[in-house]
């Protein structure tokens, strides 16, 4: 099977849809359904193949989205796609988080010839990457009113469950440990494809300085603006939940940071008026969840591994594809993120 780097395989679609109403029936989870129109959305993550279909059925149109693994193009280590599951229904039953409805998971392949998790499509907007969302597209042609809305209500969606009491939570491991081992089990699998050169030192570096005394809580795993869906200013659904933790709350705030500096300052262009600063931000988080800030330099430092790491491992890929790789003066580079590593390390807490 031919699989492309933004995760779309040649799959037969039409072969996919009559697998997947066969086991929609045989799993009783739509009956009378019929699966029709599936297609590639524009725009989709690269961690997953995404598909959205049409769910025919004898009250009407329901629209999901099949989320299937790559595992010969996997971004992550060990996708645990009924973990997700999990998830998504935790926080569904559990916060005010807002969160596509959980259809069904297939891990083991034997369906669609890839694990799935089957979700309800939500109506709404996602602010793009490419292009950027601070030069085109629908955070751009909001007003600055409106993009302040968006802003605040974004953040507070994220600090909604950072808020979450998560003592009955029993399908993940407590604490920042089990998140930082995967960390480096990553980096091993990274460095199997790319030398990892100095990530090796900053891995190192975050086994001497594993922050402690954090807030315990959940964490989303990819907090950032680009998996949040919107009607108008309001998010509808927080997406992408592969990275979830009970790593705490700190490590999503480090990863929302780093993504609003990557999408303006380390990418050249302004961000929005409207849109909050990094001050402006660790207020709000602070004000909203009541939690102190503790260690926020080093979870910093170690969102940065994670995504050096993904992106090293994504260009290995392209390499061996024979397709073209950022140099290192692109602010997509792995080069550009140990900068700002080094920035961070000489930095206080």
């Amino acid at each position: 099977m031919v699989v492309d780097l933004l995760r779309q395989t040649d799959r037969d679609l039409g072969d996919l849809q009559r697998r997947l109403t066969e086991w929609l029936r045989t799993e009783g989870i739509l009956d009378g359904c019929v699966v029709e129109g599936a297609r590639h959305p524009h725009g989709a993550g690269t961690a997953n193949e995404t598909l959205l279909v049409d769910c025919r059925t004898p009250v009407g149109v329901r629209g999901l989205v099949v989320r299937l693994t790559v595992p010969g193009a996997a971004a992550y280590l060990d996708v645990d796609l009924e973990r997700q599951a999990a998830a998504l229904r935790w926080v569904a039953a559990h916060t005010d988080v807002p969160v596509p409805a959980v259809c069904g998971v297939e891990p083991t392949g034997t369906v669609l010839g890839a694990p799935f998790l089957l979700l309800e499509r939500v109506a709404g907007v996602v602010p793009p990457d490419y292009p950027n969302y601070n030069v085109s597209g629908p955070v751009a042609e909001l007003d600055e009113e409106g993009r302040r809305a968006l802003w605040r209500n974004a953040l507070d969606t994220v600090c909604a469950l950072h808020r979450a009491d998560t003592a009955g939570v029993g399908f993940l491991e407590p604490g920042l440990e089990p998140l930082v081992r995967y960390w480096h089990r990553m980096a091993d699998w990274v460095g199997e494809r790319t030398p990892l050169g100095p990530l090796a030192d900053v891995r190192d570096w975050l086994e001497r300085n594993l922050p402690t005394g954090t807030p315990r809580g959940l964490s989303w795993g990819d907090a950032r603006l680009g998996n949040m869906m919107f009607a108008g200013t309001r998010c509808v659904a927080v997406l992408d939940w592969e990275m979830v933790s009970l790593g705490g709350p700190m490590v999503d705030l480090a990863w929302w940071l780093m993504f609003d500096r990557n999408h303006s300052t380390d990418a050249g262009v302004a961000r929005l008026a409207g849109l909050g600063t990094r001050e402006e931000t660790i207020d709000r988080w602070r004000g909203r969840t009541g939690l102190p800030l503790v260690g926020l330099r080093r979870h910093e430092v170690f969102a940065l591994f994670q995504l050096s790491l993904l992106r090293a491992g994504a260009f290995a890929d392209r390499t061996r594809a024979g397709l073209p790789v950022p140099t290192d003066d692109d602010p997509r580079s792995v080069r550009r993120l140990l900068d700002r590593i080094e920035e961070r390390l000489s930095g206080t807490d």
